[in-house]
């Protein structure tokens, strides 16, 4: 999973870290996409987030203060409104903003592996390459997510 005194479990309880470092163990490569409209609530911090937000031109969403990705991740790795980095083991680094919540995991299992960090898009305008594979690495980079860590 994680390397070794990164992410410590006992007892069901997570310690927040400011770094999270994945092993090659796993195959983190696939970057799944959600579309920004499945996030409904009004009162909640994933809306007003999406509020914030514009899309680009291959369909993903951007945090129109800085242009960062908007991602889902665990909530082990950072909440909601959290800046991350997320390092690919290409040398790639984006910049995102937490927009939604993957739950109490750190990843969720694929058919191509683990999935560590979800796009945040509009459906209708997305890249038809990245739509037909389920998968946004074509437009923001492929390779696996080597590190992310709270900015």
């Amino acid at each position: 999973m994680l390397k070794h005194g990164v992410i410590t479990m006992k007892h069901k309880l997570c310690i927040a870290v400011a770094v999270y470092l994945f092993t090659t163990r796993y195959n983190t490569s696939m970057k799944t996409y959600m579309d920004y409209r499945a996030i409904t609530d009004r009162e909640s911090v994933q809306y007003m987030v999406q509020q914030e937000c514009y899309t680009d031109d291959d369909g993903l969403r951007r945090y129109k203060e800085g242009d960062e990705y908007v991602v889902a991740v665990g909530s082990p790795i950072a909440d909601v409104g959290d800046y991350i980095t997320v390092e690919l083991d290409t040398g790639e680094i984006l910049d995102c903003i937490v927009g939604d919540s993957k739950g109490d995991r750190w990843w969720h299992k694929c058919s191509k592996g683990h999935n560590v960090v979800e796009f945040i898009v509009d459906v209708d305008t997305l890249d038809k390459e990245a739509k037909n594979a389920g998968d946004v690495s074509c437009i923001v980079g492929t390779g696996n997510v080597k590190k992310i860590e709270r900015t």
